[in-house]
């Protein structure tokens, strides 16, 4: 067996792209997977491209925009920092965050890196579960105080 090897033009709306991000990222822009940071010298099309940088080891996502001009390179380094996340809750629960176990309520001075997340709040002894959708910003420090009790 064997590939066929494919002549890929140049179009002339297209652009370069190189990127970097701290810690390393999986780039997505409209659904598509790009590759893993760094990126260099990747062709895309021209114009301001909506990136989507995730990293499923540290549990983060990012959106970031980049302008990209035909013929052009485009280079961007992104360093995505942290916050600080505190929950509480009336009830004792276990927090996880992208489906990650977090620790317990109260859950205080934990370090997150900036990014959208699922964070789900689970009572197993009365059997109920809450899910709550949290973005942390750079340098935030966010307190989430939830009622469990029916």
């Amino acid at each position: 067996w064997h590939r066929k090897r494919r002549e890929v033009e140049l179009d002339a709306d297209d652009g370069f792209l190189n990127f970097d991000s701290e810690p390393w990222s999986e780039v997505w822009s409209a659904g598509s997977r790009l590759g893993d940071t760094p990126l260099a010298n990747l062709r895309i099309p021209a114009g301001k491209v909506q990136l989507v940088l995730r990293n499923p080891e540290l549990g983060f996502e990012k959106r970031v925009s980049v302008t990209i001009a035909p013929g052009e390179t485009a280079s961007k380094n992104v360093t995505i920092l942290k916050g600080v996340l505190n929950v509480y809750a009336d009830l004792p629960a276990d927090v996880y965050i992208n489906n990650s176990k977090a620790g317990a309520t109260p859950l205080a001075g934990y370090e997150i890196f900036e990014g959208s997340y699922k964070l789900r709040l689970v009572n197993r002894d009365k059997g109920i579960e809450k899910v709550i959708p949290l973005i942390i910003a750079p340098g935030q420090a966010k307190t989430i105080s939830e009622t469990l009790a029916r």
